[in-house]
């Protein structure tokens, strides 16, 4: 049986996150729809650096449920991250632009509905990543791949990139 984290922990987990990324810059990731049509703001999206900091603790949270090393934060990716969760969107399609950012996995939450404020987005994100870490654990990449990019002790960093519209968030996690 999978030991799953109960959201008390997931809460408890990024608290910290959220308190250190009150004190970071802001870091302008993604951009919105110039169409107000869309329903997407007109102005580039803004995220604080504390929802990259809750992804990486969630994805490490997960890792230390089986004793693996906690990946580190791959902070020099994030402008990339944000420009291929963008096109991601754009196209519709998840991993369609992978390998852009030169990583080596990829794990995608695509166009999950959610509110434009960070507590919906974190729960979008700890839903996604439940099911990612639901489909372990195997061997068989086509069913198990997310879990197994998660759990692969080659990878040392990973980096989330967020972006969105007209009510969709798209997550990239890149592993490095």
């Amino acid at each position: 049986m999978k030991p799953r984290i109960s959201p008390q922990e997931s809460f408890r987990i990024g608290l910290p996150g959220l308190v250190v990324g009150c004190l970071l810059p802001l870091v302008f990731l993604g951009c919105g729809s110039d169409d107000p049509a869309s329903g997407g703001p007109s102005s580039p999206l803004q995220f604080s650096a504390s929802l990259d900091s809750f992804c990486v603790q969630n994805i490490n949270a997960y890792r230390s449920t089986l004793g693996l090393p906690d990946l580190k934060v791959w902070s020099d990716s994030q402008e990339c991250l944000a420009r291929q969760a963008r096109d991601d969107a754009a196209s519709g399609k998840a991993h369609a632009h992978f390998g852009a950012c030169g990583e080596r996995a990829q794990n995608t939450c695509p166009g999950w509905r959610t509110a434009d404020n960070d507590s919906s987005r974190r729960s979008v994100l700890r839903s996604c990543l439940g099911s990612m870490w639901d489909e372990g654990p195997g061997a068989d990449y086509s069913k198990h791949g997310h879990y197994l990019n998660m759990t692969n002790t080659k990878y040392t960093k990973v980096g989330c990139g967020f972006h969105q519209s007209g009510g969709e968030l798209w997550v990239n996690m890149d592993f490095r």
